[in-house]
């Protein structure tokens, strides 16, 4: 007798780092293992720096030979593949040739940014033709998606970031006095984060030169990356207090202890660490850049800034710390009603689809 089951979900990252896109499909395997479904989650290709706990790597290169073909054992093995991030598309679309599995492609970023060149371009649109289903975070996404790379609308559907509202979550007034009182900061300190990779498209040293022009600002910046002693030394020639908390394994108690996060990326796709902040109940000031408006509405639950001049930040900065409660509570809310965790996961269970039949082998003898 035929056995049905739920379908059996690779997810697939580029390597083993708690960055954005890696740590969204952690959270997804997770809460689609809560709900019975079998997942397993793996990286193409060790990081150099902090790894993703208990995450299998493939190889040493993402495109490797021995990478290929460890992803294609592990594609065989699934019913679904979801690969997480553009630097996943071309590894599952090779490794997959010929198994016709479900390929399902989660687009993080910007695709107008990550495949401006056009040999890139007409590579990505290849790409995504092979995919199943492509899920696109907004609706300004899909439509890049749809126009630019001719991913047909039948094939595309925005299902958005998601964060866990009740792990982020605003901290009580004993909460935060603990949590600013175990970074070393001081009562009237005014404390602005910047949560992320240390490197050139971050533009942290824009956010260092922004924050000294703050009058009582400390800036705290959590992440590490090849910018950070370049960064360091800007640090020490400007006025205001900088100081480097490397990376952190959870961002909660920081963005318990901090007023207003700021960014000042190039380029974002809907950046989780917004949504991490918002729900937490703290402003941000970010650079108008790729989607990060669907996180931050400008002058209600944090500030957009166009041009990416310190001056422009920090008088934004200013803003925001003047108006930090306001601002922070709608926050939450507009986080909370976009983004948490089990709207988002519903919507991943319907477009992973109805159960697989597995048809019972020939007799042994």
């Amino acid at each position: 007798m035929a056995a049905e089951r739920r379908p059996r979900v690779l997810h697939l990252v580029t390597r083993n780092q708690p960055r954005g896109a890696e740590s969204a499909a952690l959270m997804l395997a997770d809460a689609l293992a809560g709900r019975g479904y079998d997942t397993r989650l793996v990286a193409l290709a060790r990081t150099t720096g902090p790894e993703l706990a208990g995450v299998p790597v493939l190889g040493t290169s993402p495109l490797g030979p021995r990478t290929l073909l460890r992803l294609r054992s592990e594609v065989r093995g699934a019913d679904v593949v979801i690969a997480h991030g553009s630097r996943t598309l071309p590894a599952v679309v090779l490794a997959a040739a010929g198994l016709r599995r479900r390929l399902i492609y989660q687009n993080i970023g910007d695709p107008l940014f990550w495949a401006g060149e056009r040999w890139r371009h007409r590579r990505v649109r290849f790409l995504l033709g092979r995919m199943s289903a492509v899920a696109a975070l907004t609706e300004q996404s899909a439509l890049v998606l749809e126009e630019h790379f001719d991913v047909p609308a039948g094939r595309l559907l925005v299902i958005r970031n998601m964060r866990d509202g009740h792990r982020f979550h605003p901290p009580t007034r004993e909460g935060r006095t603990a949590a600013r009182a175990a970074l070393g900061l001081e009562p009237a300190d005014r404390v602005v984060a910047i949560i992320g990779a240390l490197s050139p498209e971050k533009r942290v040293g824009l956010a260092i030169e922004a924050a000294a022009r703050v009058p009582g600002a400390v800036l705290l910046v959590a992440g590490d990356g090849p910018e950070r002693p370049a960064l360091e030394k800007l640090a020490g020639e400007v006025p205001g207090t900088t100081r480097f908390l490397g990376s952190l394994t959870d961002v909660v108690p920081l963005l318990h202890a901090c007023d207003v996060l700021l960014m000042t990326s190039e380029s974002e796709g809907v950046p989780g660490v917004l949504i991490e902040a918002g729900l937490c109940g703290v402003p941000a000031v970010s650079t108008d850049v790729g989607f990060v408006s669907d996180v931050v509405e400008h002058g209600r639950t944090g500030l957009l800034v166009r041009t990416a001049g310190a001056a422009d930040l920090a008088g934004c900065l200013e803003e925001a710390l003047d108006d930090r409660e306001r601002l922070g509570a709608e926050a939450r809310t507009r986080c909370l009603e976009r983004f948490e965790l089990d709207s988002v996961v519903d919507q991943w269970t319907r477009l992973l689809g109805p159960a697989v039949t597995d048809r019972p082998g020939p007799p042994s003898s």
